[in-house]
């Protein structure tokens, strides 16, 4: 039996008794699905990368959905946003004192087969783009 994502999850959508749904599908079906939700006035929790470009960004993140009143609140799932230990070390430094950092993270390319999910683009890139998003994460 083929499993469909249609069928799993339309009627979660449809469910009155669901305020809110998270959305970790694969990055290339965020913004499909994270519409799909709002247009049903649940709250999401979309797993980062939200979307996967510019378009999508445009898309969603200016849906008149999102612009009604008591619109349901879209938030990407960075958690650490909101953990404890990053609002203290927040607390260590001076902003105005930091002209910027600099992280570098890298994978060998022979980790991967070259057909590995996290490589087709029109899953819009896998976990890899999901590392590149973290990377571009302000304070």
């Amino acid at each position: 039996m083929a499993f469909s994502l249609e069928l799993v999850s339309r009627p979660l959508l449809d469910d009155p008794s669901i305020d809110a749904v998270y959305i970790p599908l694969l990055n290339g079906l965020h913004c499909e699905w994270a519409l799909k939700a709002l247009a049903k006035s649940k709250h999401v929790l979309l797993e980062k990368p939200s979307v996967s470009n510019a378009a999508e960004a445009e898309l969603l993140f200016h849906s008149p959905l999102l612009e009604q009143p008591n619109a349901p609140v879209l938030l990407e799932a960075f958690h650490y946003s909101f953990h404890p230990a990053r609002q203290h070390f927040l607390t260590l430094i001076d902003p105005a004192n930091v002209a910027h950092a600099r992280c570098t993270a890298s994978v060998p390319a022979l980790v991967f087969p070259k057909d590995d999910i996290r490589f087709q683009y029109d899953l819009a890139g896998g976990t890899m783009m999901d590392r590149r998003s973290r990377q571009k994460r302000k304070c």
